[in-house]
């Protein structure tokens, strides 16, 4: 099986069901601790009073720049609200 992501008329990307499991990310952390430059690690961001969500296909550098956030395994589904 595999999944392709049109966006506006662009695909985004299409790959294995598989891959697209172990390569995309949601991260959740506290908003302040994301710049303009961090958040050019996701493909797509939700801030809220609440926090920080943003989804990720590069999730070791997100790690690597922001430490202890919380990563949740992807879901197809969260893919559609970014």
């Amino acid at each position: 099986d595999s999944i392709t992501f049109i966006n506006n008329g662009k695909i985004e990307f299409s790959s294995s069901k598989e891959e697209i499991f172990e390569r995309y990310a949601l991260v959740a952390c506290n908003g302040e601790t994301v710049t303009e430059e961090i958040s050019k690690l996701f493909i797509g961001t939700k801030k809220s009073i609440l926090g920080f969500e943003g989804l990720t296909n590069n999730v070791s550098k997100v790690k690597e720049v922001l430490g202890d956030v919380n990563v949740n395994e992807f879901l197809s589904q969260v893919l559609m609200n970014f």
